[in-house]
């Protein structure tokens, strides 16, 4: 019964000539719409919207978008993917598609062989890669002498030895 639902749907709201389909279920366009769960998503230009590989995600001429919904203030041109938790364009750093205010993009990145340390190129931040986790400033670590100690399995600069982004000596 929801597959004819579906196909009635899609006959009736759909223009089948321009049709496509892209890989999430329920997700498509045609000359005048784009769908997310056979819902028109407002705001998203057909004639330019598609998948866009930078970043993982969708956008048109002017606007990104994530399941749907049109992410905030979010710059298509600039936009590019850090990891699977994180995207930046020129004016901001995104975790999981929301803003994290406060952060330079800039020069933001994650910390070479440091899997939960990312940087903004005057501070250090510690995820883990986990929604409910907390994005965070390593407060009082230092960007210049920051790095990895392999005896103690441990992060450590010229103030002390961090865990989980905390300092613990």
């Amino acid at each position: 019964m929801v597959l004819l639902r579906i196909i009635i749907f899609i006959k009736i709201t759909t223009d089948i000539e321009s049709y496509k389909i892209f890989s999430t279920a329920g997700h498509y366009k045609d000359q005048n719409h784009v769908y997310w769960a056979f819902e028109i998503i407002p705001g998203a230009d057909p004639s330019t919207y598609d998948y866009v590989k930078t970043f993982w995600g969708y956008a048109d001429d002017t606007h990104v978008f994530y399941k749907g919904l049109m992410v905030k203030d979010a710059d298509p041109e600039s936009m590019e993917r850090i990891n699977y938790d994180f995207t930046k364009d020129k004016r901001h750093v995104y975790r999981r598609w929301k803003i994290i205010e406060g952060v330079d993009p800039t020069h933001f990145g994650q910390l070479k062989d440091y899997k939960y340390y990312y940087t903004d190129g005057e501070k250090i931040y510690y995820c883990e890669d986990n929604e409910y986790n907390e994005f965070f400033e390593v407060k009082g670590a230092d960007i210049n002498t920051f790095r990895y100690d392999s005896r103690s399995k441990r992060y450590k600069d010229r103030h002390g030895t961090y865990y989980a982004g905390q300092k613990i000596s």
